[in-house]
């Protein structure tokens, strides 16, 4: 009997957003994943992003640290109907299309910066608050996977909206004259 596990692929990753989107709670706008050092590597967001980008499953999803396959500095807003993506490069953003438009996604919207912008870091992360800006234009309340304390080796913790706001992406978008105020927060 062959236990080969099939290659993770477009129809898979359709019906992982799909279970993601269904999955969002009646108050909340969208679900935000905000991957990489702008996510303090989040656990909660790095399974949710290997899960649904990189085909992880049981033991692996719950293990995971990094997302990998170039997806760790990514960036989705998943709507009930529509994806906001930001890429770090075109070569991150072609498999954002890829992965996403083509099986499931009429809404997909990706910002992705030029290769000027990706050639100068202070270009780079310019674009990457501008483009956070974009993305959560209009919404008020989001949810944030927050992972399990026993995953991050603090017992007894508690998710705490605080520690969000330390968050570089988040702590950029809270500028005066960048982003807005701030959100209603759910964590799942």
């Amino acid at each position: 009997m062959d236990m080969t596990r099939p290659e993770f692929g477009v129809k898979q990753c359709c019906l992982r957003l799909k279970r993601l989107q269904a999955a969002l709670p009646d108050e909340t706008e969208g679900l935000l994943l905000v991957g990489g050092l702008d996510g303090q590597y989040n656990i909660g967001t790095s399974q949710a992003l290997g899960y649904l980008l990189i085909g992880r499953s049981n033991r692996d999803v719950a293990d995971a640290c990094h997302v990998g396959g170039g997806f760790d500095d990514t960036i989705l807003l998943l709507k009930r109907d529509a994806v906001l993506a930001y890429a770090p490069d075109a070569a991150i953003a072609r498999k954002l299309r890829e992965m996403l438009i083509s099986a499931c996604i009429s809404d997909l919207e990706i910002f992705a910066p030029t290769a000027e912008e990706a050639a100068d870091p202070d270009m780079l992360e310019d674009h990457k608050i501008a483009s956070l800006v974009q993305m959560l234009r209009g919404m008020s309340t989001l949810a944030i996977p927050y992972g399990s304390p026993a995953q991050d080796g603090r017992a007894g913790r508690t998710a705490d909206p605080m520690r969000l706001e330390a968050w570089p992406l988040l702590q950029a978008y809270g500028l005066e004259g960048v982003g807005r105020g701030g959100f209603d927060l759910g964590f799942c």
